[in-house]
């Protein structure tokens, strides 16, 4: 099992926009520049999560960004199937090649197993919990961008 860095990027930068609390657009640039990512790269990650539901995207003068759903509303889950997509990540040797041991598979029931269990708990964190943690509160670099921790 393999997170994409993308996947923890995309997290940033909705951590970013869940400590502003606002509900105006915040401007791609500005998030870029906290969570110290390239805007191009950024921008990418946000359309994906655009289409998906997790933020609202403004165009023009006043454009950008906002959450579309509160941080209670917005699991890891939810974070990962943007960024990464639908799937389980164990590939059977099966579908690869040739296999007789089917579908009684041992190896294959057990990450089919692991990964329910997995995706189980990525729908048990939202970013409310995340933000809530002592770690996340007082290690953000963010502070360096006057940005002021939303009240919990």
């Amino acid at each position: 099992m393999h997170v994409q860095l993308s996947t923890e990027f995309a997290l940033h930068g909705l951590l970013y926009l869940a400590t502003l609390g606002r509900q105006s657009p915040v401007q791609l640039p500005d998030v870029a520049a906290a969570i110290k990512v390239k805007e191009s790269y950024l921008r990418k990650l946000f359309q994906l999560m655009t289409r998906s539901g997790l933020l609202d995207a403004y165009k023009g003068a006043g454009g950008g960004y906002v959450l579309r759903k509160t941080p209670d509303e917005i699991t890891l889950y939810d974070v990962l199937q943007s960024i990464e997509g639908e799937g389980n990540w164990f590939r059977c040797y099966a579908v690869r090649r040739e296999c007789d041991v089917g579908s009684t598979c041992p190896i294959h029931s057990s990450f089919n197993d692991a990964f329910v269990l997995f995706n189980d708990h990525l729908r048990s964190i939202s970013l409310e919990q995340i933000m809530r943690q002592e770690a996340f509160k007082y290690s953000s670099a963010w502070g360096r961008h006057n940005v002021k921790l939303r009240a919990s």
